[in-house]
């Protein structure tokens, strides 16, 4: 598996980035892809299918100035920033352990809690796709699925601003048994390990050491993504 460290400033480039990648990679124009990235600034992002009204506040959104997007992938709403390292898969699916959604789920799963549990101890999978530790969550994760490949990704919080999920996101309807309807700061924390060593941790577990060098071709294709559906209202607005 090859690996690439991309962030970009734009939100928008960021999110279609790995819709760019999963389509190619679908076609056969690009190997298999470990992918980083963090926002150097904050922004919400809806599910695929998540309802804007229910799941973000509006009103404290637009007076904090933090822009809104939607994702290609399903699961719940996040806010993106610093100290959130995210990481993407970007694999085929021809093998058993991935050729459908609940396998991709477990198995994935797996291996992003055995790479975390050699330098913690103690990190489970709880809900349908969380990662815990010490009773909190530390990770979110959702997936896109393509007829022979998957798109599945996901966050590891480091040293983000928790408190900056009070009064902008909204408790979701429906919630992991393990949540007890706990408020952002009372349910979600960091963990000590740095961005580095997550990275590396995340590498040696997926075999992914060799660099993907971008082309022109697809930073084109990312850039037009990113413009004529991440940054469109029509998408962003989909589910009100």
């Amino acid at each position: 598996m090859h690996v690439l460290d991309l962030s970009y400033e734009s939100p928008a480039c960021n999110l279609a980035i790995d819709e760019v990648l999963l389509d190619n990679l679908e076609k056969g124009t690009i190997p298999e892809i470990l992918r980083f990235w963090e926002s150097p600034s904050r922004f919400i992002v809806l599910g695929h299918g998540g309802k804007m009204s229910r799941e973000v506040d509006l009103h404290e959104a637009n007076r904090l100035n933090i822009p809104i997007l939607r994702r290609v992938s399903g699961g719940g709403t996040v806010m993106q920033g610093r100290g959130c390292l995210n990481y993407s898969v970007i694999k085929r699916s021809e093998e058993d352990l991935y050729s459908t959604i609940s396998s991709t789920t477990c198995n994935v799963m797996k291996k992003c809690r055995d790479a975390l549990n050699t330098e913690l101890t103690g990190v489970s999978i709880k809900g349908v796709s969380d990662l815990v530790y010490e009773g909190k969550k530390i990770s979110g994760n959702a997936q896109k699925r393509k007829k022979r490949s998957f798109l599945f990704h996901g966050t590891f919080l480091y040293n983000f601003e928790i408190s900056d999920l009070e009064g902008v996101l909204t408790l979701p309807d429906r919630q992991p048994d393990y949540r007890c309807n706990k408020s952002h700061n009372d349910f979600v924390q960091n963990i000590s390990v740095s961005k580095t060593k997550l990275m590396t941790l995340m590498k040696k577990e997926w075999d992914a050491h060799t660099e993907f060098e971008m082309s022109d071709f697809l930073t084109n294709e990312i850039n037009n993504l990113a413009i004529s559906k991440y940054e469109s209202k029509d998408w962003v607005y989909k589910f009100k």
